[in-house]
């Protein structure tokens, strides 16, 4: 008769322990929840350092902020770690080698947020209450990023990142971002003008013709 009581309050028991490893792993969730909330850092690893090899010649003297692979919504974005340094967010598909040319200039446009005070306080101010200065930042970026590139003469295959902007149209304009075709054209004149400013500096320098049979 023990034995059979016994038996019959098993199910109960293990139903019990299946509710309180239930709510162990909920409770776990919510903390990495928590933590992700908080630091802006998935809780799960940490982020991966972008070595030298992904970057553009140049980099450490002119933006110098460390920059990390992290998943982000906006593919790239320019911020603070919790220790107020400057750093730049790429997005992991950003690794790929047929993204190099994307990798560098979007790791040259968030150099330009952090170089123009974008992401100060002050700048942040601006861009939550200002009307319009969301999209005159993105293309102060997109401008400064293609002319930095171009005096270089690097930046990979620039009528490629021309033309992704392009292809949105005028309907990427939300949430006060400048449409693709504002960026597009943006990023065309800045380009131009930053490789001719290398002509002018160098004379015997390459010039990067990416834009030549598909500028206009």
């Amino acid at each position: 008769m023990n034995t059979r009581k016994a038996n019959i309050k098993q199910p109960g028991i293990l139903a019990d322990r299946q509710t309180a490893n239930s709510r162990s792993v909920v409770r776990a969730l919510l903390q990495a929840f928590v933590i992700t909330m908080v630091t802006g850092l998935p809780a799960y690893s940490a982020p991966d350092l972008v070595s030298d090899d992904d970057l553009f010649s140049g980099f450490s003297e002119t933006c110098s902020q460390k920059i990390i692979y992290r998943p982000t919504a906006r593919v790239s974005q320019a911020e603070h770690d919790e220790n107020g340094n400057e750093v730049i967010v790429l997005d992991p598909s950003l690794k790929s080698p047929a993204e190099k040319s994307r990798r560098i200039f979007l790791a040259a446009h968030e150099c330009a947020h952090h170089l123009f005070g974008h992401t100060s306080a002050e700048g942040l101010i601006e861009r939550r209450y200002v009307v319009g200065m969301i999209a005159k930042q993105e293309l102060m970026a997109d401008c400064w990023a293609a002319e930095y590139l171009g005096r270089l003469g690097q930046g990979g295959d620039m009528a490629a990142i021309a033309e992704s902007f392009y292809r949105r149209g005028r309907l990427y304009a939300v949430n006060g971002y400048p449409s693709g075709i504002e960026r597009a054209l943006t990023v065309r004149r800045c380009w131009r003008k930053g490789l001719k400013t290398r002509r002018n500096e160098s004379p015997t320098a390459d010039e990067n013709a990416s834009f030549s049979d598909r500028s206009d």
